[in-house]
């Protein structure tokens, strides 16, 4: 009976946690190139980065649309070039893009990859050409960006050469004078020598890893006789290692047909996969996107979504969803009737804690965000000589939310916490003590002295 009570109780507390967070977009953009797209933060905004894919347009046309929104979702900025970014990465003020540029007049020098550096305008500062700054033998045979990085005030990338097939390592200085190939015959990139490390450990395939602080969470993805959806088999599940690789917990993602992305920031691991297993070109791919806590909780499920790409912060969640339909996966399909429009969508994680002194003097101490539903304690410390006069607390439309002993629950939205201080009021019985203790001090003081003066001994 216990064990059953125990079984109830921990299914509703599960129902709870994944029904008390919510998602709130905060805003959406059309995207102007459906079939690739790169998200990133930026500058307290976002930069989302649309380009053509040479495999669905046969290779004839090469463009990249690179915007800029600020935190507001206004769009500052916004240019077009003439090549395809594969990567990006964003540096400071600096973004890096991992491009491949199109040479019309030699056929042979199609692969041309170059790193091009932006500055806070998306104006070009620099750029390496790559394929003429590496000592390879085959050095147009590059394929494409596999993994880029900056670690050690560098920058690390790792490219793959079609044919025959080789994986190199390079590191470029950020200011894109020099690139040296690395020739250590391992990864530079401490995820992938995690992952293999793993791999070798549990003998489980890891399709992607992420760290976060000292954990490590690894996304495991082998499907099985797929060739036929009524015979395929997935094996996938999220495992979550300590900084000593122990395994924490795991958890098998059963309705997964396909897995494309994992992203982690303090709170949260996020995972993206299809959940569809129809092969059907007139039918849209879509999939579910999975939020679970660092206890292995399901915290959220969000379904029916056409996420190409995620990122991750620690407030927000960007990804574009649409213009991926399953027609895409045939270069022949006319692309015209393949894509759906595509939107750039910004999702609020948790919700921003702002406080304000309406009047006197004092301090207001509680945690900066929080998840929606989430219970907040705040505390209000009135400087000396002031006294805590009102506290209130508001949503972002200034309607006011129950606070109770210092303490209110998270809405769905913004909060604003105001507190006004007045001059403490001097306790009257304070005061006639105060004054009752003068008085009898002067007296006694009279008494010494005259004792003093008249030289007259106390009596014992």
């Amino acid at each position: 009976m216990k064990k059953i009570m125990f079984t109830l109780l921990a299914f509703f507390l599960l129902v709870n946690i994944t029904y008390a967070m919510n998602l709130s977009l905060k805003f959406k953009s059309t995207s102007t190139y459906p079939p690739e797209t790169i998200n990133l933060f930026y500058k307290n905004g976002y930069v989302f980065i649309d380009t053509t894919n040479i495999f669905h347009v046969g290779g004839k046309v090469f463009q990249t649309t690179v915007s800029y929104y600020d935190a507001d979702g206004k769009v500052p900025s916004t240019k077009d070039f003439d090549f395809i970014t594969e990567k990006a990465l964003v540096d400071g003020e600096d973004l890096y893009l991992f491009v491949t540029k199109k040479n019309p007049s030699d056929s042979n020098k199609v692969n041309q990859k170059y790193i091009i550096k932006l500055d806070s305008n998306l104006n070009i500062k620099k750029e390496i050409f790559i394929n003429e700054n590496i000592n390879i033998e085959h050095p147009f045979e590059l394929c494409s960006f596999e993994k880029v990085d900056i670690k050690n005030n560098e920058i690390i990338l790792k490219i793959h050469e079609r044919s025959p097939s080789i994986t190199y390592y390079f590191k470029v200085d950020k200011s894109l004078n020099t690139i040296t190939q690395d020739t250590s015959g391992k990864s530079i990139f401490e995820e992938e020598q995690i992952s293999q490390y793993l791999i070798e450990q549990t003998s489980n395939d890891i399709y992607e890893i992420a760290k976060n602080k000292d954990r490590y969470v690894t996304l495991r993805y082998v499907p099985t006789n797929c060739d036929n959806p009524d015979t395929c088999v997935i094996n996938a599940a999220l495992t979550q290692y300590d900084k000593d690789y122990n395994k924490k917990w795991e958890v098998e993602l059963k309705d997964f047909y396909e897995v494309f992305n994992l992203v982690t920031n303090d709170q949260y691991i996020i995972v993206y996969g299809i959940t569809d297993s129809t092969i059907n070109k007139d039918k849209e791919d879509k999939g579910d996107i999975i939020i679970y806590d660092y206890n292995g909780n399901l915290i959220k499920t969000v379904k029916g979504v056409q996420a190409k790409t995620l990122a991750l912060n620690e407030k927000e969640l960007i990804y574009t969803e649409g213009g991926i339909g399953l027609c895409n996966l045939s270069y022949f399909e006319n692309e015209n009737n393949c894509y759906t429009k595509a939107y750039h969508t910004v999702y609020k994680l948790v919700y921003d804690i702002t406080t304000t002194i309406k009047e006197g003097k004092g301090k207001i101490s509680v945690v900066p965000f929080a998840q929606s539903g989430e219970g907040i304690t705040v505390e209000i410390k009135p400087d000396e000589g002031y006294e805590l006069g009102e506290a209130i607390v508001t949503d972002a439309n200034g309607n006011k939310i129950k606070f109770t002993d210092y303490k209110f629950t998270m809405p769905s939205d913004d909060v604003l916490i105001e507190a006004r201080f007045v001059k403490a009021k001097t306790n009257p019985e304070t005061k006639d003590t105060i004054i009752t203790t003068a008085i009898l001090l002067f007296i006694l003081s009279l008494i010494v002295i005259i004792v003093e003066r008249k030289n007259i001994k106390p009596v014992k």
